[in-house]
């Protein structure tokens, strides 16, 4: 490592001074004195320079280890400014890396916070899958735990029409029966179920203390995929009426992820996700917790579920609303005389977003409305905005088995909502 030393002589003015002298034992001055003869330096291959001065000199030896040109081991330069260009340099080196260190310091404890909040968050949501009177699934969607009691909040609309419906945890295997039914709000979307099992509810927050920009969690289990986690903002709020307005925000929403919790960064439930469809665009809108509060406060219906189907309310339409299996539709089942045990039917897109991994259940019944049988079929093309398409499966297992006539029903369960539309391609 480089070193200096660095000599700081205040001289009065015009005060003869002389560098690498001393006094001799006598008291004068010794051969190197101002006006004398050229002596040896005290300074082993050092340069000597003197002279009359009205300033502060500053004189520096300089290593010759340091990369400076010298004519011994060691030069001595009058007024020399490089160490103190190098110590600034070095100063510099050392605050950026401070603030390098600080920020990735902060950086890496902002992630382990939001870890922390999802985590916890996870361990409260559910997957939701609402069946009809013959126990087949009509629709898949998500909720959160709300009360002390195992109420579980979510979106109307994943539950309408239901007979009954299983609640799963997120990452776990065991399944609950939906026991009760403890509030619906069609107007707001949301509804309270209630089951045995009584975990921790999430907290909820106050919707109002937030603004556009804030940074969200939204969480559900898209496609079927359990305790997917989307990250975005708040983009907007929409006013629907005087007392109503929903919240726009950038994390994407699939049917699936319907009725799940959207968090802020402290994990307080400030919106319900709906996977909702407003005037036929795949805008993304929470429900404020403030309703949820307010139909939360309000004395428990705990209407026994399996005694009751939930009605399907065709005037609620919040915002001109559309239900988000009907964007998406299944219909002309065939199915078709031949060897190969094939069937085919049609896809259509009602949506202005291109769609795909879609989950579709075809039901099979007898003439007198009876279940036979079901095909679960995941179809991966890509069905354009506004389009319908063909559908062919061949050799499905069991078909050719089923008696002559039967009544067919399509359903679809669940899809994926494209960010952008693309074009038809042309093959």
């Amino acid at each position: 490592m480089c070193c200096t030393r660095t000599k700081l002589l205040a001289v009065a003015p015009n005060f003869p001074v002389s560098t690498g002298v001393q006094p001799t034992a006598g008291g004068g001055w010794g051969a190197d004195r101002v006006g004398g003869g050229r002596g040896d330096s005290m300074w082993d291959g050092g340069q000597l320079m003197s002279g009359r001065l009205n300033r502060v000199r500053v004189w520096t030896r300089i290593p010759a280890a340091c990369g400076s040109r010298t004519h011994g081991s060691n030069r001595w330069v009058s007024g020399s400014t490089q160490p103190r260009t190098r110590l600034g340099e070095k100063m510099k080196r050392s605050v950026a890396l401070t603030i390098l260190l600080f920020c990735i310091c902060l950086f890496d404890a902002k992630i382990a916070q939001a870890n922390e909040v999802i985590n916890t968050v996870l361990e409260r949501v559910v997957m939701i899958i609402a069946m009809d009177e013959n126990y087949q699934p009509i629709g898949i969607g998500s909720g959160f735990v709300i009360g002390k009691n195992g109420e579980i909040a979510t979106n109307y609309h994943v539950i309408e029409g239901a007979s009954s419906a299983i609640v799963k945890f997120v990452n776990k295997e065991e399944k609950y029966t939906v026991d009760n039914i403890v509030q619906t709000s069609t107007k707001y979307d949301l509804a309270i179920i209630q089951i045995s099992a009584k975990p921790a509810p999430l907290p909820l927050g106050d919707d109002e203390l937030a603004s556009v920009g804030s940074r969200i969690y939204a969480i559900g289990n898209p496609e079927g995929l359990e305790g997917t986690v989307s990250e975005g903002i708040i983009s907007g709020f929409r006013k629907v009426d005087e007392n109503f307005r929903l919240m726009q925000i950038t994390a994407p929403i699939s049917p699936g992820s319907s009725g799940g919790p959207v968090v802020n960064v402290n994990g307080q439930v400030i919106g319900l996700a709906s996977a909702s469809i407003i005037l036929g665009q795949n805008l993304n809108f929470a429900v404020p917790s403030k309703k949820l509060k307010e139909i939360f406060s309000k004395p428990s219906k705990n209407v026994p579920f399996e005694k009751v189907n939930v009605p399907v309310d065709k005037d609620y339409k919040m915002s001109q609303q559309t239900k988000d299996t009907d964007l998406v539709t299944a219909f002309n089942v065939v199915r078709h005389s031949d060897s190969a045990r094939s069937m085919s039917f049609s896809i259509r897109n009602n949506s202005r977003r291109d769609v795909r991994n879609i989950k579709v259940l075809i039901l099979w019944k007898s003439s007198s409305g009876e279940m036979l049988h079901f095909t679960p079929i995941l179809v991966k093309d890509i069905i354009p905005s506004l389009q319908t398409k063909m559908i062919q499966r061949g050799y499905m297992e069991l078909i050719g088995l089923l008696p002559w006539p039967v009544k067919t029903e399509a359903r679809i369960i669940d899809y994926e909502i494209l960010k952008s539309s693309g074009l038809i391609e042309f093959k």
